[in-house]
């Protein structure tokens, strides 16, 4: 991914299935630091993981965050993030 260094760029995953696991991005930034937060109109928690993510990994109830720094850089194409209810929502900002 091209991008300046120290770059702080956001985005928005939405889980339009409860029980369906979707990429956090399917850009691949090649990330130094993330921040995901579960959005605070959610109804229920949210789920961060891998592709198997599920109700038993990393949970974030509304208006909750989590922050990962990664060194070497981390492509987070391989975050998933999974919800209690449909159309629940994960914020994130990454820096890459």
């Amino acid at each position: 991914m091209a991008g300046r260094k120290g770059k702080i760029v956001p985005g928005v995953a939405t889980v339009s299935s409860a029980g369906t696991a979707v990429q956090l991005s399917s850009t691949d930034y090649r990330a130094s630091g993330i921040t995901i937060k579960a959005a605070r109109a959610n109804t229920n928690a949210i789920y961060i993981g891998d592709s198997t993510v599920d109700d038993d990994t990393g949970k974030l109830f509304p208006d909750q965050s989590i922050t990962f720094s990664f060194n070497p850089s981390h492509d987070i194409s391989a975050i998933y993030v999974d919800a209690d209810t449909n159309g629940n929502k994960a914020e994130f900002w990454v820096v890459i």
